[in-house]
């Protein structure tokens, strides 16, 4: 570093002594709610989270600095004291920081659906038998919305409706995955373990020549590729309910016993009701603030899609391998 630029930072800093510059952080102001500017003084900020967790490293207090752009808001330079930090503590600060950056960069709704067997398999028509037995992958799209929704239907709540027993779900958009089954539930008690082990239970409706529709129920694996995410619903902080439409009738090359498709994820986090007394517009807003409140306390990986705390970390510039 130059003597000229020592001696700026140094006169800027009062003479606190030469900083070198460590790695400019930016974070996502994308949340599901309106991103607001943290004071970077208030202990919800990312300055003070960031820095608790250098603590946590064993980095004394007054080693590092953490600065907010002038420019923008959610940019951060994070500056180190001349020789307050060995190459052992430099490495830590880039293993934690990368770390998010790749825990936010797997996969978060990834699944698939898999049927072993088809008990009734006898008694159901080929083609039927055949699309139940063909492996189902979702595809999310990236968005991901919040809402409060009706309890059984799952659709959005509109002002006008019964307000109490409300469901603040995380609803996550699929590309339509066609299948056979017309509704999927979990099975109660059943983990969600990537075993092979039927966790679902699926309902198979089909007209048999010269019989009347019957239901048949088979056994089904949700495979899901996030373990925080199987955390999450072992633990029962959150309940998935799949979303199935039928098929359109203005889509006929769907192949043949294909009749659904599942369409959205919904992940229950817990029950609202809505305030009474309000506008339509007040009321949807505070419906979701009462429950993004309640996504804030789940971590990863809804922390990621949301954008909240030190997980709405997207890129890191280290200086030194620049």
């Amino acid at each position: 570093m130059k003597f000229s630029t020592c001696l700026i930072l140094l006169l800027s800093t009062l003479l606190v002594g030469c900083k070198e510059k460590l790695a400019t952080l930016i974070f996502s102001a994308d949340g599901l709610h309106n991103s607001e500017v943290v004071s970077a003084a208030s202990p919800y900020s990312n300055e003070s989270k960031l820095a608790r967790a250098f603590e946590k490293m064993g980095i004394a207090p007054g080693a590092l600095q953490i600065e907010r752009d002038s420019d923008d808001p959610w940019v951060m330079h994070l500056l180190a004291r001349k020789d307050a930090l060995d190459d052992r503590q430099k490495e830590m600060i880039k293993w934690y920081l990368k770390g998010i950056i790749e825990a936010r960069q797997q996969p978060a709704f990834k699944m698939s659906l898999t049927t072993a067997k088809v008990d009734s398999a006898d008694t159901l028509p080929a083609g039927d038998v055949e699309a139940a037995l063909k492996p189902v992958i979702f595809e999310p799209y990236t968005y991901m919305e919040i809402r409060a929704l009706l309890p059984k239907t799952y659709m959005p709540y509109l002002p006008g409706r019964p307000r109490q027993g409300l469901l603040c779900a995380v609803q996550v958009g699929l590309r339509p995955a066609w299948l056979a089954y017309t509704r999927l539930e979990p099975i109660e008690g059943v983990m969600f373990d990537n075993l092979g082990t039927p966790n679902m239970r699926g309902e198979l409706r089909t007209t048999l020549p010269s019989a009347a529709q019957r239901k048949v129920q088979v056994p089904v694996s949700l495979n899901i590729e996030n373990a925080d995410l199987r955390g999450l619903l072992n633990e029962g902080k959150v309940r998935l309910h799949l979303a199935i439409r039928p098929r359109p009738l203005s889509m006929p090359k769907v192949p043949y016993g294909e009749v659904s498709a599942i369409v959205m994820l919904n992940f229950i986090l817990g029950t609202v009701d809505a305030p009474a007394d309000q506008s339509a517009e007040n009321t949807l807003e505070q419906l979701k603030r009462t429950c993004t409140d309640q996504l804030r306390a789940l971590g990863r990986p809804f922390s990621f899609k949301a954008s909240v705390g030190l997980d709405s970390l997207v890129y890191v510039t280290f200086w030194d391998e620049e």
